[in-house]
C-alpha cells in the first residue's frame, strides 16, 4: 500500500498576488456594501484564519504541514477545517497557495519494510551476497 503524504504547503506573499484596481465606477456595488452568502464567508474565514496559522508557525519555526495548521484554523473558525476545504481556496486562488507533496516518506517506509524483510527471510540476504 502506497500512502501519499501532503507534507507541506506554502503561502506565497500576498504581494506576489495580482492588486484590485483601486477605482470602482459609482453604479457598481462597493465590497462593505455586498453581502456574501454563508458559505463564501465562510471561505473567507478559513483564507484569513490559513493566513494567521502560517504566520505563526514561522514565527515559531516550525513547518507548514496540514497537520500542523489545522487545527490552528479549527481553533480560530470553530469549524472542522479538511483537505476539501484547502482544495476549494487553491481552486479560488491558485496562485496564494502552493501545495508541496514530500515523498521522502517512500523510502524510509520501503527502507523499513526492506529490513523487516531480510530479517524474516535471511536466506534472501545470503542469495544476494553470495
Amino acid at each position: 500500500m502506497i500512502v501519499i503524504y501532503v507534507f507541506a504547503f506554502v503561502w506565497l506573499a500576498r504581494k506576489q498576488i495580482l492588486p484590485l484596481p483601486t477605482h470602482q465606477s459609482p453604479s457598481k456595488p462597493t465590497h462593505a456594501s455586498t453581502k456574501l452568502p454563508e458559505k463564501y464567508r465562510q471561505l473567507c474565514k478559513f483564507f484569513n484564519s490559513l493566513d494567521s496559522a502560517i504566520r505563526l508557525l514561522k514565527l515559531k519555526r516550525s513547518m507548514s504541514t496540514f497537520t500542523n495548521i489545522s487545527p490552528k484554523i479549527e481553533c480560530l473558525t470553530d469549524r472542522r477545517f479538511s483537505y476539501s476545504d484547502l482544495a476549494q481556496l487553491k481552486f479560488l486562488l491558485p496562485e496564494a497557495i502552493e501545495i508541496k507533496k514530500q515523498e521522502y516518506e517512500y523510502e524510509k517506509v520501503f527502507h523499513a519494510w526492506l529490513m523487516d524483510f531480510l530479517k524474516d527471510h535471511p536466506e534472501a540476504w545470503l542469495h544476494a551476497n553470495g
